[in-house]
């Protein structure tokens, strides 16, 4: 049987239905926030991982230019410097070969400047 249903009836069935929609829409706004706020919060710690990563790796290939400007300052050749210092002739080679345009003064920083330009 079919009963009627009153305005009054209606009413709070419609009140407690948009109540259920916003707490709904409050709850996924509120996980899409903190989800967010994590993704964020992950990416930069990766962000700082890699910084330094590449921070160290910067400062190591930065000492062995020195190590072979102060070596090549000296008069040495790549094979001794490569043999000397115990690195790659190759890589060594690539050093000698960018600070030939420094010489005879081997300023390391501009040896890296012109490194870093042609990788």
């Amino acid at each position: 049987m079919y009963t009627a249903i009153t305005d009054e009836q209606m009413k709070s069935y419609m009140l407690r239905r948009e109540i259920a929609i916003l707490d709904r829409n409050t709850f996924i706004t509120a996980a899409r926030e903190e989800g967010e706020a994590r993704g964020i919060e992950i990416g930069e710690a990766r962000g700082i991982e890699i910084g330094e990563a590449q921070g160290r790796l910067l400062g190591a290939q930065q000492k062995l230019v020195a190590m072979v400007c102060r070596k090549l300052a000296k008069g040495k050749t790549a094979a001794q410097i490569a043999e000397d210092l115990e690195e790659n002739l190759e890589e060594i080679e690539a050093i000698v070969k960018a600070a030939a345009a420094f010489a005879p003064d081997y300023d390391s920083e501009r040896v890296q400047t012109a490194l870093n330009a042609v990788k």
